[in-house]
């Protein structure tokens, strides 16, 4: 069946891409018992219907016969996806764990086609994509004699200028600004160090993922329950960014369930979500007024412009519509252009 989806021609076939082992990992290691019966279930039928229709199992009647009876399937989960009722996207709590809760032939392709798509055959030479390259080590110049340590390193001196606890973004940000002014600086971090190499994963070929990015879903429910409601993030390529709540438990008050997720490692959780973070500017809030779309949500559109620097002046309307948001400024003030 999966050769009849994915036929070889000048490249590899399913089978040649070896789906039909990834379609096997996710039945006796992915799928739970229900899913796992409806599926082996389904299958069993495809051999009914092909002596049904042509009097001989499916992997013995021709390429024609086969071609017939998957397209018969295909023209059927096309009728029942255009009156299903919408499904919420994977991300969302609703949608988690759903990939094989649909009908048996929409489930199968689905199958197929990711478990090619994510072989080396399906990745490179048929979509003739590339994998991310290695690890950076970013670093930047430090004064003779000056420096961050981390607890555990090899650190000449005892005596610190400044001791910051918490390497994630604010920690480390302020590191890298008191080390640049010239203070001996000692960071304090609970979690494990990173190796680059290692640790990062963004180079890692998704065919050398046992479950080719469908997780490992028994351990993820096994360990971090919590941690996996962060469902895009902790995946089968950076669970190991998340802490382990079954070692790292916490308490909440009956019918309030708090989803704390957390990270454990030099850089904290700026490791867990890509080391950016986007923080919206007075530009932004300003943006549908000045085009007329909306009503301003932002300090008021009242700006004249030096070299080098925009100054902004709030309007009595703007101010009290930014009262609530403290991170949003309600008086005069400038930015310097960069």
């Amino acid at each position: 069946m999966i050769d009849q989806i994915i036929p070889a021609t000048d490249t590899p076939g399913a089978k040649g891409a070896r789906v039909n082992e990834f379609i096997d990992v996710i039945l006796t290691e992915w799928a739970n018992d229900d899913e796992r019966r409806n599926f082996l279930s389904s299958l069993a039928d495809v051999d009914k219907q092909s002596n049904t229709l042509f009097g001989k199992n499916f992997a013995d009647a021709s390429s024609e016969q086969q071609i017939v009876l998957l397209r018969s399937f295909d023209e059927s989960a096309a009728i029942a996806r255009s009156v299903d009722k919408h499904r919420p996207p994977q991300w969302e709590p609703a949608g988690r764990d759903t990939l094989m809760q649909d009908d048996f032939f929409t489930v199968f392709k689905k199958m197929t086609l990711h478990g090619y798509y994510t072989s080396e055959i399906g990745f490179s030479n048929e979509l003739k994509l590339q994998i991310i390259p290695g690890a950076q080590h970013g670093c930047i110049p430090l004064a003779p004699g000056r420096g961050c340590g981390l607890i555990g390193a090899n650190m000449a001196t005892t005596t610190y200028d400044a001791i910051v606890v918490g390497s994630g973004i604010t920690g480390g940000w302020a590191a890298k600004e008191l080390t640049e002014k010239g203070l001996n600086t000692l960071v304090l971090e609970a979690g494990r160090s990173i190796v680059p190499e290692r640790d990062y994963v963004e180079h890692v070929p998704v065919w050398e993922l046992k479950h080719r990015g469908w997780d490992n879903r028994a351990e993820r429910e096994r360990s971090q329950p919590i941690q996996r409601e962060c469902y895009y993030a902790c995946d089968e390529y950076s669970h190991q960014f998340f802490v382990n709540d079954k070692e790292n438990p916490y308490t909440f008050a009956p019918g309030k369930h708090f989803s704390w997720i957390r990270g454990r490692q030099v850089g904290g959780k700026s490791i867990m979500w890509g080391r950016q973070s986007y923080r919206w500017s007075d530009l932004d809030f300003e943006a549908n007024f000045e085009r007329g779309n909306r009503p301003s949500i932002g300090p008021s559109a009242t700006r004249t412009s030096l070299p080098g620097t925009t100054t902004w002046k709030s309007s009595p309307a703007s101010a009290a519509r930014l009262k609530a948001c403290r991170s949003c400024p309600t008086e005069n003030f400038s930015r310097r252009w960069r």
